[in-house]
């Protein structure tokens, strides 16, 4: 068909092809890890219910492998076609709370109560893996979150990250903050990078000294860690915080629920959290040395 002028309109008649219909290669994976759940079955694809198991499984494109937690369904590394040897790409879930004392966290103050502790939900998730011709996906079901890891069959740069996305519900947390923090075996030293504004990017570096929410910092485009050999890039949909405080990691704060005023004029606590999806790309690429 002629291309379509700027602001045009063009009208397509679809026809079945001559070949006949042709049915392209996709299945679907429900792991119930024994939730007493029913599961409706559709013709449409394959689908295959697993009550209990804990392997760890695969999904693959052109460009790389990426293994999944049986248990969890939460990202634990990636292996680009090109290298023998996969990188540690471990994903959790944890949870910052507010110290008892003195200011709270609120609105425009992070006061946690310590380090986070480890995500812990009430059941098991309820992960959904499919496998298709255009993309291949983990679906985990929390309680409180929602995790989908996407990766693209399509040639191009599509296919070169993860597409992640967390539909968050926090409703019936009380003064907590939910975060995800990526474990990996890149040496970053302390250092990670941000973005200001999408414009330039600023070296951050982890200090000691400082208490940890002063290790914190906007993330509106991308965050990344490196070393001599990998980069980890998380590049995001919407402005979060985040950090790197320890060698190989960065978390980024997801969601907060906070009950009180924190005296800086807002006049009422973090209490109208919604649904909340939050979107990203992971990025993991080898860096390699220019030519002097």
């Amino acid at each position: 068909p002629p291309p379509l002028p700027a602001l045009g309109l063009g009208v397509l008649q679809l026809q079945l092809g001559l070949d006949g219909p042709r049915t392209l290669p996709a299945s679907v994976r429900i792991y119930l890890h024994g939730r007493q759940l029913s599961v409706s079955r559709q013709d449409v694809f394959p689908l295959r219910v697993i009550d209990s198991g804990a392997s760890d499984f695969a999904l693959s494109n052109r460009y790389m492998q990426v293994w999944f937690s049986g248990l969890t369904g939460l990202l634990k590394s990636v292996r680009r076609v090109d290298e023998e040897q996969e990188q540690r790409v471990n994903m959790e879930f944890l949870i910052y709370g507010t110290r008892a004392s003195k200011d709270k966290s609120g609105a425009y103050l992070f006061l946690p109560d310590g380090e986070a502790q480890p995500y812990v939900p009430k059941d098991p998730p309820v992960l959904r893996v499919t496998e298709g011709p255009f993309f291949s996906e983990v679906v985990a079901y929390y309680e409180h979150v929602r995790q989908v890891v996407r990766l693209y069959n399509l040639p191009g740069v599509e296919g070169l990250s993860l597409d992640m996305s967390s539909l968050v519900d926090i409703r019936d947390y009380v003064n907590q903050e939910l975060a995800l923090r990526f474990h990996t075996d890149i040496g970053s030293q302390g250092a990670f990078f941000t973005d200001l504004n999408g414009f330039q990017v600023q070296p951050r570096r982890y200090l000691k000294k400082l208490p940890l929410q002063a290790n914190f910092y906007p993330m509106p485009v991308m965050a990344y860690i490196q070393d001599a050999r990998d980069r980890l890039t998380l590049h995001t949909a919407q402005a979060l915080g985040v950090s790197s405080l320890h060698d190989g990691q960065l978390e980024v704060i997801l969601d907060r629920r906070l009950m009180q005023d924190d005296n800086r004029g807002l006049g009422q606590g973090l209490k109208d959290n919604k649904r909340t999806c939050n979107h990203f790309r992971l990025l993991l690429e080898r860096r390699s040395l220019g030519s002097e």
